[in-house]
């Protein structure tokens, strides 16, 4: 008789979300695994690992007794902690899957619970269609602000752009919500396709401006009023020996508030009563481009709420079949 070894099979939900975007293709794609209650930690890494993904969100039942449902992030290296890009990436899927009941025309909150604590999201609905999905900061600090180092001279050598194509007319400046993010506004959005990136002279500038990222920004201004801020975004990061690089933000929504603070203190956008919209389309050297939107509630000239958020297209939906011997 034959020996028959026993089998151990879990079985997982994986679907991919282009999110910040409604076009497939375009924005930041997001790998999303469903029932993981029964992955282990180290199984994770491996499911992002095995499908080549940067990262991956993992929902579970929420275990707190409050939250509509519960999300961790993994690399293939482990456990890092959620952003906006996953939690919006995992609420539009839940969304989309009906497990959240939601109204048209009210403002619908949501919360997740993920590891750095209770995450709230606001998400419009119309029509029973999703249309937006929005993280929320009360803002319990005000921005800060400090002068850069470098001039225009210097930012145009550094992008091998023409001086004259960077705005004389605005102080460059860098921004802090969480992190320095340092402003560059551009005088015509196509010039950010024109970039020669060359990443010793960023890290160099991040280094000497103190930042930890580098946003070159154009308006692009339209007839009809339908403005938008047309951005690239570098990102400073440490490899595990300690080594500095830059690299392109991949449409996370990391620094785009950053951006919005800096329009506003400059008086670069219109406030409609108490409160100022900013659509942003943010465009990388992979000819990708997402669409993010920036809420802020102003009162008395200060900050009160931003809220951060866009919309998302799935891409890939199937199931994973994990068997052990």
């Amino acid at each position: 008789m034959a020996f028959q070894r026993k089998k151990l099979t879990k079985q997982v939900g994986i679907k991919q979300i282009d999110v910040f975007t409604e076009e497939p293709f375009q924005g930041n794609p997001l790998l999303i695994v469903l029932y993981a209650e029964n992955l282990s930690d180290q199984e994770k890494g491996i499911i992002v690992k095995e499908l080549n993904a940067q990262k991956g969100a993992f929902i579970f039942d929420a275990d707190d007794g409050k939250s509509d449902f519960k999300l961790r992030v993994f690399t293939p290296e482990g456990e890092i902690d959620s952003d906006s890009h996953s939690t919006i990436g995992g609420t539009f899927i839940m969304l989309r899957k009906k497990q959240l009941k939601l109204q048209d025309s009210v403002a619908n909150i949501i919360t997740i619970q993920t590891r750095e604590g209770i995450c709230p999201l606001l998400v419009e609905m119309e029509n029973g269609e999703i249309q937006r999905v929005l993280t929320m900061r009360t803002m319990e600090t005000e921005p800060q602000f400090r002068m850069v180092d470098y001039d225009i001279q210097n930012v145009s050598e550094v992008f091998r752009l023409p001086s004259k194509s960077i705005r004389s007319d605005i102080i460059m400046r860098s921004v802090k919500i969480d992190e320095w993010a340092m402003m560059i506004p551009l005088k015509d959005p196509k010039l950010l396709e024109e970039l020669v990136i060359d990443e010793p002279s960023l890290i160099k500038m991040a280094k000497e401006n103190l930042v930890e990222s580098i946003c070159l920004f154009a308006i692009d201004e339209k007839e009809n009023g339908e403005n938008k801020v047309v951005t690239r975004i570098f990102q400073e990061i440490e490899n595990d020996a300690g080594e500095k690089r830059i690299i392109e933000d991949e449409i996370t929504g990391k620094s785009n508030t950053n951006i919005a603070v800096f329009l506003f203190e400059q008086k670069l956008w219109r406030q409609e009563g108490s409160k100022m919209l900013i659509k942003f389309v943010q465009k990388t050297g992979e000819n990708r481009e997402g669409e993010i939107v920036v809420e802020m509630d102003i009162i008395n000239e200060e900050i009160k709420e931003i809220r951060l958020g866009g919309v998302g297209i799935p891409i890939v939906d199937g199931k994973m079949i994990i068997t052990r011997y």
